[in-house]
């Protein structure tokens, strides 16, 4: 008998041959076990394959529950599919793992609506470069005068310092290396560059690490919890949010005047009180020292400036030795020191020293603007400013009055002026309304001598009594007379 595929002749019963047969067996895809498709044969004979037509697919034999599994399903297939998924599962896992600690410990950025506050933007140094890196860690980073001096080195430590005191670090090791000076001036320009940042201890701001005179690494010491901290600043960011939206619409210049009597209005100087030297004192709890006032002053004006879509003007904080920040002596008596501010108006620099408009407890008043954007030996002269701000930057050039309040208002006397015209306009509202008011500032000290003389053969013939006589014969050279008739 012939293979009824081939033609080859067949040994045995079968109708193919050995050739045919196995490839049969092998186009089915039947392995171990019985294999569909045979019928049972009798003991010793050889396996008959089922019959079918040319070209058809193999026909399996039905199974019943709990024979051998499916073609194409062995045990040891399924064992190495469920191992495989086992495996997908743990590497999944472990990604998701590694991402969480990632982010936290690259630090998360929380909602930050005001711009100031908030933990530090992850960046990485290698990515970007150290100037790139401060702008987009630094609110502000802009406006602040000192920290656009530093070079890429020093910028970069600044940037490593502030990210850490902004997350609550506790250990602080710098890329670059830094001396003992190095972090006098770091720690310096965090607080008072910063007025977001007085989380800080006042007592011990931080502990150098260091061996055979090279810094290691320093311990940062904070007064504050990071929760309690970022409550009281986000209360920080509120008020000047509200101290900045009254001034919209003014002039540059309406816009100071107005950030001025806004703190006039809501602080008093007290250096006793608690936050003193930061601007939570002065924007918060409402009593501050000249630092204080400084501070709250500068995050006022950086928030006026943020809510300039356009603008000139450039806020700068500029610090002089004061009581708790003393390096050597104070002021040139032996005084304790002060700090102010420098501020841009109109494309022109000058120095506003904004706690002289704040008043004492119970002793409220209006300001007087005596200070306001006047050269800077106006303010400076009685001080000694820091060394390491006059070693390190330069100051923008303060030396005229032209800016100044009273320069602007038409109440500045210039050297050799006659002030006739001045006290002939007190005269007649004294005669119109009973009382009036008169305030002016002096170039000179013989022209704000000389005024006490013109003044009283002024109000020769008038029967008047001064109600209020206010001066200033230091270096501003002002005076008020407040006078009414009999």
């Amino acid at each position: 008998m012939r293979c009824q595929r081939c033609g080859r002749p067949v040994e045995g019963a079968g109708r193919l041959c050995a050739q045919c047969a196995g490839a049969v067996r092998r186009s089915s895809g039947v392995s171990g076990g019985r294999r569909p498709g045979r019928q049972a044969s009798s003991a010793g004979s050889r396996p008959v394959p089922s019959v079918r037509s040319a070209g058809s697919r193999p026909v399996p034999s039905a199974r019943s529950a709990g024979t051998a599994p499916a073609a194409g399903s062995p045990p040891r297939r399924r064992r190495r599919r469920a191992s495989a998924k086992g495996w997908l599962f743990l590497l999944l896992l472990f990604a998701a793992f590694l991402a969480g600690y990632l982010l936290n410990s690259a630090g998360r950025e929380p909602a930050r609506p005001d711009g100031d506050v908030s933990r530090s933007q992850a960046v990485s140094p290698s990515a970007v470069s150290a100037r790139a890196e401060a702008e987009a860690l630094i609110p502000h980073f802009a406006l602040r005068w000192y920290l656009q001096q530093l070079d890429d080195d020093t910028l970069e430590n600044f940037s490593t310092l502030y990210r850490a005191v902004m997350d609550f670090q506790e250990k602080v090791t710098f890329p670059n290396p830094v001396t003992k000076e190095d972090l006098r001036l770091l720690f310096f320009l965090v607080e008072h560059e910063c007025p977001e940042v007085f989380q800080l201890s006042e007592d011990s701001r931080y502990t150098t690490h260091s061996s055979k005179g090279e810094v290691l690494y320093v311990t940062v010491n904070y007064g504050l919890q990071e929760a309690d901290y970022r409550a009281r600043a986000e209360t920080c960011a509120g008020t000047a949010r509200q101290a900045a939206a009254q001034a919209q619409g003014l002039s540059e210049w309406e816009r100071e005047l107005s950030a001025i009597r806004f703190l006039n209005a809501n602080c008093v100087y007290d250096n006793e009180a608690a936050d003193a030297g930061n601007a939570y004192g002065a924007l918060v709890r409402g009593a501050a020292k000249c630092d204080g006032i400084s501070l709250g002053f500068k995050w006022i004006a950086e928030k006026i400036q943020q809510f300039q879509e356009k603008g000139d003007h450039t806020f700068v904080f500029g610090f002089e030795e004061s009581y708790g920040f003393l390096s050597s002596g104070g002021s040139r008596d032996g005084d304790s020191g002060h700090a102010w501010n420098c501020i841009r108006i109109d494309g022109e620099f000058s120095d506003v020293d904004v706690t002289s408009d704040v008043p004492y407890p119970d002793e409220p008043c209006e300001c007087d603007f005596r200070k306001c954007n006047v050269p800077r030996q106006v303010i400076a002269a009685p001080y000694i400013l820091r060394d390491y701000i006059t070693d390190n930057f330069t100051l923008p050039e303060v030396d005229s009055m032209n800016g100044s309040y009273y320069a602007r208002t038409g109440c500045y006397v210039r050297s050799g002026e006659s002030l006739t015209p001045w006290l002939r306009e007190l005269c007649a509202q004294v005669e119109r309304e009973g009382s009036g008011s008169l305030a002016l500032q002096f170039e000179s000290q013989a022209d704000y001598d000389r005024f006490g003389d013109e003044f009283a053969e002024a109000m020769n013939g008038l029967s008047f009594s001064v109600t209020y006589s206010g001066w200033h014969a230091d270096a501003c050279l002002w005076r008020r007379q407040t006078v009414s008739r009999n």
